[in-house]
């Protein structure tokens, strides 16, 4: 499973007010003292996601990669983790949430619905596998310091990606 991606560049379309709330968005440093300047641990992911109210599974790939299991929306989501250090418990600089959806909800989705999310919308980048999965990713990078605040609003993006998503596909 170590086929790994590049990361993707974020699409530039937006919609105007998407952002999931200002105080969150913005990264109140009072409520963030952790500055993560050399990457973050998948438990140290799975705690702020905790802090966040979201219940998480940690495991780990073929590769002693991080993954991190939750929901949202009714939707199972993973989290990828990438340019790790091959420490024990590895330092990584970015990860990646991951959706991916199969069976008969999404068999009449069509290809011009994958593409019209890609336009319409500016987190989260849509596909069809050729298997008839339809998959959703949220890149963040956080090379160079994040401070947990930042965590939080990449997650609120994802949690609203994800509900913008289901909308889109008229799913239940």
């Amino acid at each position: 499973m170590h086929t790994r991606l590049a990361i993707a560049l974020l699409l530039a379309a937006g919609l105007p007010g998407a952002a999931p709330s200002a105080a969150l968005a913005q990264g109140d440093a009072a409520n963030s003292p952790h500055i993560y300047t050399n990457g973050v641990t998948g438990p140290e992911l799975q705690k702020i996601f905790s802090k966040a109210g979201l219940n998480s599974i940690l495991t780990t790939d073929g590769d002693r990669y991080p993954v991190l299991r939750s929901a949202q929306e009714g939707l199972n989501f993973t989290v990828l983790f990438y340019g790790c250090n091959n420490e024990q418990i590895r330092r990584c600089l970015s990860y990646q949430y991951y959706l991916s959806l199969k069976g008969a909800g999404v068999a009449d989705v069509t290809l011009e619905q994958v593409n019209q999310w890609n336009v319409d919308q500016r987190f989260g980048t849509a596909t069809r596998t050729k298997e008839g999965a339809i998959e959703l990713r949220l890149n963040a990078n956080i090379n160079g310091g994040v401070t947990d605040a930042n965590f939080v609003a990449w997650l609120d993006w994802w949690k609203l990606g994800l509900q913008r998503f289901k909308q889109h596909l008229k799913l239940k």
